[in-house]
């Protein structure tokens, strides 16, 4: 008996611990207490049983959501299910968990369940179903829950509205979130907390509506509710994202005064907008204030730094900042070095790019190929492709396959270059090295030949696809007819469209339908173009504004503006807003025609139906007044156009100026030069030497003088264009002293007198009787190799008895 029981005692846990310093012996007592009960199991439970259960596993740790799916399903079977508390706690393990977050078949079954049984649900439980609602982008069916709440007696509280205003600012309705905000106001039972405020600040500020963010800020501190550091953090970032660096800055200043410090995600948050601005000095300057000030940068704050002194190449300082990491036992991560390699290879430095590469892969993060690839695209849209292409080099040398995305960067780069052969042969290597083409890399390759007038090859890629399992796309079918109907090709291409919708594989789209709309109206084929149109209808493609655009484009160049305008009138009934590249061309086509008034009256229109007229459109009107010489309103619309800070086209003011000179208006012409230099486009040397040859014909020679000596300021240099215009009219006036200076002044300043200025200065000598002098000109200038033209000129010095 007594050897039985020490077996058992034996085998109790424990029993063989060394005995403690105050005793040798155990209390016997310890093995007399009676055993606790064992827990039932589950289904046995009474509701306050499960109660506690629940409470005590909720306690613990987190109960993984099968778990918990399992046990929320056994108390809403239970015939006396426990009250609304173990009910909560499951469905928040359950819609907390990121496995469930988006499983809206396992969430939306729970609700219903319980809302079906005789538990009487609480705030809590709407609560949490609604902010599950708004975090899966199900705004609606929270608002349907929302709506249950209401008519069921709730009251909802502050946290449900929070979340409703939560899922509304990030589907995009701002407007609707403050609508709510204010009617928060007027309950009492829900008015609007931090959470609320800060949930529609970040809301306004993510909608880059930062004056209004301001504003409820400002609300908080006038002491509707009092801000925390989440509010100024939000606010901050807000204000750096929308390039109000300056704003953000002051918010920064104030804060110390209305009693929160800064934190190290303030101070990042300013860094990224500095560093986004270009001000990156600043940035390593603010950084150094935060140390200072006994804030710890993290890693976060660092790679802001780095990133934003990579990117300006300062490769020196984000490497200074890169060692002080280390010394301070911060960790670099893969977007550091990724920043570092990138600028390393913006600037050649292959040396510094390999070493910071092999150092990641000895530190265990090796780049992959996603991080290679987008420095790549970096460097690609930089105009660094030679560049990218090293890095490609690294990347094999190194052991990581390039993947079909870093082929494709690099042959998209090619093509935008014009450098079809090279981005052929990556996509050639793109087989050899046991990749699989995609449609993307062969529409890139597609896209390539056609801009190239490469058209052929274009053809044969779009026939290999098939070939490789490739399906052809819209952007395919779209970019290859768009190829040869700019190389006149329409046949061909008609012959594919017929081709693609026969074969039912791919639905025409509208991009197709206009491809083929532009070729056809490019080669005037009226009747085939609108049979096609006809076409897209049946097929229930309605025709959008680049269909109408170069229907009506196609109609004006062919004088067919009445049918144009037509066009106009259908578009707009069917509820299509023309832009201004169709209006330009209704413009253009009146303006053809000499159609002045009902040219405005197109450009009244538009601006009356809130499209803002461009450049384009402004040079097609004043260029329609003044072929109509009607150079008053010529003048009118480029003023206008000025004060409304667009800048004609340099060609357009050119012209004009030298009309307004032709016609004797030389102070309008004066003016329109003062408002070109104001307020742009800058006059050119062309515009000089206009305005020069308007003054010296009228005759205003001092000014032409004046004008010439401006030339010096405005960092422009005077052809032989200019020379010649001084030449002959300071010496038609007898000025040959100063025409005798401009002269001289072509060789002086680098330039080779031409036969013009020959002439002009020995038909000038000789008026003045100079004959010896004319006669070296003359000399000189058979010497250059003028001779052959000197008839008209050796006449004149002949008739002068220079022989």
């Amino acid at each position: 008996m007594n050897g039985g029981r020490a077996s058992q005692l034996a085998r109790k846990p424990g029993f063989h611990r060394q005995p403690s310093s105050f005793t040798s012996q155990p209390d016997p007592h310890e093995f007399l207490q009676p055993p606790k009960p064992k827990t039932p199991p589950f289904h046995q439970m009474t509701p306050n049983q499960i109660k506690n259960f629940i409470e005590i596993r909720f306690s613990r740790s987190p109960i993984p959501p099968d778990e918990a799916h399992a046990l929320f399903e056994s108390m809403a079977a239970s015939p006396t299910p426990p009250p609304v508390r173990p009910f909560n706690q499951l469905l928040i393990s359950i819609a907390r968990s990121s496995h469930h977050v988006n499983n809206i078949q396992t969430v939306i079954p729970l609700f219903s369940k319980l809302a079906s049984t005789n538990v009487r649900l609480n705030n809590l439980t709407y609560g949490i179903f609604i902010n599950f609602c708004c975090d899966a982008r199900l705004i609606g069916l929270g608002f349907a829950v929302f709506g249950d709440a209401l008519k069921r007696g709730f009251n909802p509280d502050v946290v449900i509205f929070n979340s409703l205003m939560k899922g509304l600012c990030a589907e995009g309705g701002v407007d609707d979130a403050m609508w709510m905000f204010e009617k928060m106001h007027q309950s009492e039972c829900s008015r609007p907390n931090v959470v609320s405020y800060n949930t529609l600040v970040s809301g306004l500020c993510k909608a880059y509506r930062t004056d209004a963010a301001l504003r409820l800020v400002d609300e908080m501190l006038e002491g509707k509710c009092e801000p925390n550091s989440f509010t100024f953090n939000t606010i901050i970032n807000g204000l750096c994202k929308a390039g109000s660096v300056d704003e953000a800055v002051r918010v920064l200043e104030r804060m110390p005064k209305l009693g929160f410090m800064p934190d190290v995600i303030t101070f990042s948050s300013i860094m990224h907008g500095l560093c986004m601005a270009g001000e990156t000095e600043m940035a390593v300057g603010l950084l150094g204030e935060m140390i200072k000030g006994g804030i710890k940068p993290t890693v976060v704050t660092y790679g802001t730094v780095i990133n934003g002194l990579c990117k300006v190449g300062s490769m020196d300082e984000a490497l200074k900042l890169f060692g002080e990491m280390h010394e301070r036992g911060i960790r670099p991560n893969v977007i550091i070095y990724s920043s570092l390699i990138h600028g390393f290879c913006g600037l050649g430095l292959w040396e510094e790019t390999g070493s910071l590469i092999d150092e990641m892969a000895k530190l265990g993060i090796p780049p992959n190929v996603v991080v290679y690839g987008s420095i790549m695209d970096a460097l690609c849209k930089q105009g660094k492709t030679e560049n990218a292409r090293k890095l490609m080099g690294f990347m094999i040398e190194r052991g990581q396959k390039p993947s079909v995305t870093c082929y494709t960067i690099l042959m998209e780069a090619y093509c935008q270059m014009g450098c079809i052969d090279d981005a052929m042969e990556l996509f050639s290597a793109m087989l050899e090295d046991g990749l699989e083409r995609d449609s993307v890399s062969y529409n890139v390759m597609i896209k390539g030949c056609c801009n190239e007038k490469r058209v052929d090859e274009a053809i044969s890629l779009y026939k290999e696809l098939a070939s490789e399992g490739v399906r052809p796309n819209v952007v395919t079918c779209s970019t290859l007819l768009h190829g040869l109907c700019q190389v006149g090709r329409v046949k061909e291409a008609w012959n594919i469209f017929g081709e693609i919708v026969d074969s039912e594989v791919i639905s025409p789209s509208i991009y197709m339908y206009n491809s083929m709309v532009r070729g056809l109206c490019s080669l005037g084929r009226r009747r085939e173009t609108m049979g096609l149109i006809t076409h897209m209808l049946k097929k229930n493609i309605d025709p959008n504004v680049m269909t109408f655009s170069i229907l009506i484009d196609s109609l004006c160049k062919d004088g067919m503006v009445k049918e144009a305008h037509a066009f106009l009138e259908m578009m707009i009934q069917g509820g299509e807003e023309p832009d201004v590249v169709l209006y330009s061309s209704l413009i253009y086509g009146y303006c053809l025609l000499g159609k002045m008034d009902d040219a405005e009256r197109v450009f009244d229109m538009m601006v009356n139906k809130g499209c803002e007229p461009d450049c384009v459109a402004y040079d097609t009107l004043i260029n329609g007044y003044r072929k109509s010489e009607r150079l008053e309103d010529a003048m009118r619309v480029s003023l206008e156009m000025m004060d409304k800070k667009i800048k004609p086209k340099l060609l357009t003011c050119n012209t004009l100026l030298s009309e307004l000179i032709q016609i004797g208006r030389v102070g309008d012409a004066k003016k329109l030069f003062s408002d070109m230099k104001d307020r742009g486009p800058s006059p050119d040397l062309s515009t000089y030497n206009i305005l020069l040859d308007g003054y010296c014909k009228n005759p205003l020679i001092d000014e032409a003088m004046e004008l010439y000596r401006a030339l010096d300021a405005s960092n422009l240099k005077p052809d032989v264009k200019t020379y010649n215009i001084l030449i002959e009219w300071l010496s038609k006036f007898g000025r040959i002293e100063s025409a005798r200076e401009i002269f001289h002044a072509i060789s002086s300043n680098g330039m080779v007198p031409d036969f013009v200025s020959y002439t002009l200065m020995i038909n000038g000598l000789t008026r003045e009787g100079l004959m010896e002098e004319a006669r070296t000109l003359i000399e000189q200038m058979e010497e250059n190799g003028f001779s052959k033209h000197l008839y008209s000129a050796k006449e004149e010095s002949e008739s002068g008895q220079c022989s």
